[in-house]
């Protein structure tokens, strides 16, 4: 799924701290020393290969082999990274980058603009959704995949690079000459909705997010709006330092989070907050990690609103990004956070204080297991198969009546199906053939479309509007 595919790519970004090099290997006496004959014995190994292997191998390649192989020994979120991978995670966690400012998606043969980011340099020269990118600098990129293009797109901030644009209704190809700058990734969204609620939309805590978290409750105060529902699902965390920021907008005086070392010792950040102004109803999911689980954890610990929703993800390790002299560099888990009560989140997540599933999420999911349907055969009653399941399982979905979805086409699944196929205008056999098998597909559609009702947010709505009587 989409949502969960982001989610996995973003998880490299969950509350980091980057911290010098020296504070890390300064102090050697604090770190067990590794031995001279223990030194010697992946040196020998290196070498032996190097010498003996059959096929051309670089040393150096060996090298950054053992290295990465004693981070894979490791929790998944500590890693080892070259230069240019180092360069990446930097700028994939700093919400910031150099181009052109465009939201782009492969169409066709075609890079498509989806929309050029607000203020960027593709906004001011005129580029507008829809517009098909035909040139780079001359070069000719239909046909090209996304990261070939960015190659092309991407480059030193103040140089120049020219679009060549299909517009349609234009029979000319459009140019435009565009300076890069450094483009900021802006995690939050926010608008005032009816009853005169704020709602806010975070979807990771970069560099950028306490700034733009200010700019909605500026918006806010001018407003005088007090109640602010905060949506943090499928946030998948982010800077240590932005969320405590953030968080010392709206939790009181005292704890925001505990950060436990290997020593034992711990360290407590706190907010100075006489007083929160805002009632808050704050939106967590299952995919809500790390950085958005302090934050939640410090709304409920400490009383400061109410959590709606699923229990989070459970990532309650803090990670350090160490910068190397090489180019290389290192995340690397080396604590713990707790929530202020001082009860531990990893592995466990922050439960909500009010429980709603996400139903259509939950439906999304589980139409990923469900099989196709084979359109050649047709399945009669106590017939048995993988399209009975199908059937069995997107009537269920859509409300009719299913002793259990086992794939057995049994009685009361006949009666579910020929209802059905009353309710929908077609032929009412009870048979399972290719045009109920179509019509089921499309009629879930339509189900889906009309039912996308946000459950969570709804149940935010009221709790904020019974809270003002």
């Amino acid at each position: 799924m989409n949502k969960k595919t982001r989610i996995i790519s973003l998880m490299l970004v969950l509350t980091l701290v980057i911290i010098p090099i020296q504070s890390v290997f300064a102090v050697e006496d604090s770190y067990e020393q590794v031995t001279d004959e223990e030194l010697s014995y992946i040196k020998g190994m290196i070498e032996f290969v190097d010498k003996h292997y059959l096929y051309d191998v670089k040393k150096e390649q060996l090298i950054e082999g053992a290295i990465k192989g004693i981070f894979s020994e490791l929790d998944k979120y500590s890693d080892y990274y070259t230069k240019e991978e180092f360069a990446k995670l930097i700028k994939d966690v700093s919400g910031e980058f150099v181009g052109v400012g465009i939201r782009i998606k492969k169409e066709g043969d075609y890079i498509t603009v989806i929309a050029p980011i607000k203020n960027s340099p593709s906004q001011k020269v005129g580029i507008k959704p829809g517009d098909k990118i035909e040139t780079v600098d001359q070069v000719d990129v239909k046909g090209y995949d996304i990261k070939d293009f960015m190659d092309l797109l991407l480059g030193e901030e103040g140089t120049e690079v020219k679009l060549g644009i299909k517009r349609d209704g234009i029979n000319k190809t459009l140019y435009f000459n565009i300076k890069r700058e450094v483009i900021e990734l802006n995690p939050v969204k926010y608008n005032i909705m009816e009853n005169n609620i704020g709602y806010i939309e975070l979807s990771e805590f970069n560099k950028q997010t306490y700034k733009h978290i200010k700019e909605a409750l500026d918006l806010f105060d001018k407003e005088n709006i007090k109640d602010i529902i905060i949506d943090l699902r499928y946030n998948p965390g982010g800077y240590l330092k932005q969320v405590i920021s953030v968080s010392r907008l709206f939790i009181p005086k005292g704890p925001i989070v505990h950060i436990k070392e290997p020593d034992g010792s711990m360290e407590t950040y706190k907010s100075n907050l006489n007083k929160n102004k805002y009632n808050i109803a704050v939106l967590i999911n299952s995919e809500s990690a790390s950085a958005s689980e302090i934050f939640a954890a410090a709304i409920k610990d400490r009383k400061a609103g109410t959590l709606i929703g699923e229990t989070t993800y459970g990532k309650g390790v803090v990670q350090r990004i160490v910068p190397l002299k090489n180019g290389d560099g290192i995340k690397l888990t080396m604590s713990e956070y707790l929530g202020p009560n001082k009860e531990s989140i990893n592995k466990i997540g922050v439960n909500p204080d009010i429980l709603v599933d996400d139903l259509l999420a939950s439906i999304q999911e589980r139409l990923v297991r469900i099989p196709n349907f084979d359109f050649n055969k047709d399945y009669k009653l106590n017939s048995v198969g993988l399209d009975v399941l199908a059937a069995e399982e997107l009537l269920d979905i859509m409300g009719y009546d299913i002793d259990k979805c086992d794939g057995i086409y049994d009685e009361k699944t006949y009666k579910s199906l020929r209802k059905f196929q009353r309710d929908n205008g077609i032929k009412d056999n009870g048979i399972i053939d290719k045009t109920t098998k179509q019509m089921l597909d499309s009629t879930l559609a339509k189900y889906l479309q009309n039912n996308k009702k946000d459950l969570q947010k709804d149940k935010a709505i009221e709790v904020l509007i019974k809270g003002r009587k």
